[in-house]
């Protein structure tokens, strides 16, 4: 059970690199593209973090 679960990970993170690996050399002419997407990625990570976060946040 845990080895088909480590390798679930393992080929996620492969097929993972490997297809990100694709679209950022697709990608890459359009550096402007690539500098607002990886904005708005931590934007939205920071908007979701401040979210889960928000009772604590206004609890006191």
């Amino acid at each position: 059970m845990r080895r088909l679960l480590a390798a679930e990970f393992i080929g996620g993170g492969i097929v993972g690199g490997v297809l990100g690996m694709l679209l950022a050399t697709r990608l890459s002419a359009y550096k402007n593209i690539l500098n607002r997407l990886f904005a708005a990625l931590i934007f939205a990570v920071a908007g979701y973090i401040l979210y889960r976060n928000s009772r604590r946040l206004t609890a006191g």
